[in-house]
């Protein structure tokens, strides 16, 4: 049985609207924040969707940070890029490096770009990162989306 984001993006495509996929390492953190974001903020003219080369839980400072704006995650979670190998995109968006270094081969799109993001676990060290660098995380990227897809 279809993945029900493969579903959905199906469904996305049949009704003729755009589609996005933003592809980061564990799809734990930023691709999860831009995913939401777009869908938030952009979703009368976009559906994003999110996944990871090496996915790993869903960070739960993403959930509180997302939460504090408006944005509720509930039952949000990591999945392999390779879910998405059936499916087309309007654009693919790599937010990290090593998911470029690490992807071979990405679903078709008719874009692929790079908006890189630090990682606010490894700017912090080990553990689960500063909440505040979360939020910082979260403005930036919903101020770079925002930006980049103004008169899209």
């Amino acid at each position: 049985m279809p993945d029900s984001d493969v579903l959905r993006c199906k469904i996305a495509q049949a009704s003729g609207l755009r589609t996005i996929l933003f592809v980061c390492t564990g799809n734990s953190i930023r691709s999860q924040m831009a995913e939401a974001l777009v869908n938030n903020f952009l979703g009368q003219r976009w559906i994003a969707f999110s996944a990871g080369i090496i996915p790993t839980e869903l960070n739960p400072n993403v959930l509180k940070v997302m939460k504090e704006i408006g944005i509720d995650m509930k039952g949000q979670r990591a999945k392999h890029i390779n879910i998405f190998h059936n499916c087309s995109f309007t654009k693919v968006i790599t937010l990290c490096s090593d998911a470029d270094r690490m992807c071979l081969t990405y679903p078709v799109t008719d874009e692929q770009d790079r908006i890189i993001f630090h990682d606010p676990i490894s700017s912090y060290g080990l553990g689960f990162g500063s909440i505040t660098l979360f939020r910082t995380l979260r403005d930036e990227i919903k101020q770079k989306l925002l930006k980049y897809f103004k008169g899209e």
